[in-house]
Order: C-alpha cells, then structure tokens, then sequence
C-alpha cells in the first residue's frame, strides 16, 4: 500500500490524470504484492491509479511432490479468489497471469490471460530433475571460449574484482 500511495504522489506531481498499473498479489511466493485483498481493493480506488490487471507467481509449480501441486493449487485458488473480489470492485475487466515457466507446461488450466515465461525461453528445465515435462526444450546459446592465459599465482595471492579469489597455496590458474 506504501508503494502505491507514492506512486499517486508521482502521478498528481507529473499532472499525469492515470497511471495503469498490474498489481501483484502474494498467494505464497513472499516476494512482492498485497497478501490482503482489502489492501488491494484500497489501491483501486485511489485518485489517479488504474489498475489493468493483477499477477500473481507460482513459488513451487517446477515441484513434482504432493505438496506442491497441491500448494500451486492452492495459490491459484487464492488468486483467484482476490481476483473476482477485485472485478467486482473495480467494475472493469482485468488482465491476469499466474503462470511462470513451469506452470505454462504442468499447469495450462492456470494460463488465464497471458503467461510469463522466464527460464524456459532460454532453453533450460524450471526442474531439470523434470524432464519429461518439458519436451522438447533445447538451450538457445552455449558459450564457448578459449584458454588464452595460463600462469602461477602465490599463495595469499588475490584474483578478480573485489579481489573474490585467493589462492590457498602456489597454484596454476
């Protein structure tokens, strides 16, 4: 809510009449967004936002346990939930998204309008202990170098910014 009361600041200081925003809704990830559908509900109706639409993340959908299908489920129930009680508020349709790149392939019931795909446009498993979910995702990039320098270092020696390595002993690097 702190969030959304500055961005009205901003928008009423830049003599903006709307800022369009997507408001993100913790269902359990515990990263960012309202967790209280009052709070949300509260944000809607401040002078100068217009909400779009609403998200939410999935924290465990890459999971293949129990526990965590059923939390997935259980968060898209929620968000759903904070979602229809949000419609009926604001009295305009919303964009939603739920869907990160394990919920595109293991849970396509939860798409709703638009999906987030993050580590798989780059070829790479959400799970790669999971990969029969995924079929057919190949790496897009590989990179490749070559050894263009070889020398001793001392013990007590320090490498690389912020000196992150020292060697423990007289050593080839």
């Amino acid at each position: 809510m702190e969030f959304i009361t500055e961005l009205k600041k901003c928008v009423q200081k830049n003599n903006k009449s709307n800022f369009e925003v997507f408001l993100a809704i913790d269902t359990g990830m515990g990263r960012i967004g309202f967790a209280d559908v009052d709070a949300a509900i509260r944000s809607s109706k401040l002078e100068g936002i217009k909400i779009d639409g609403a998200f939410t993340h999935f924290s465990r959908a890459d999971m293949t346990d129990a526990e965590s299908v059923e939390f997935t489920k259980n968060q898209y129930k929620k968000f759903e939930k904070i979602v229809s009680k949000l419609k009926k508020e604001i009295k305009t349709p919303l964009v939603c998204h739920s869907a990160n790149s394990a919920g595109v392939f293991k849970y396509p019931e939860f798409q709703m309008d638009m999906v987030r795909a993050g580590i798989v446009i780059y070829g790479l498993y959400p799970n790669p202990q999971d990969k029969r979910t995924y079929k057919g995702i190949k790496p897009v990039m590989e990179i490749k170098a070559f050894i263009s320098h070889v020398k001793w270092v001392e013990e007590g020696q320090s490498i690389g910014y912020g000196a992150a390595f020292t060697a423990s002993q007289k050593m080839r690097v």
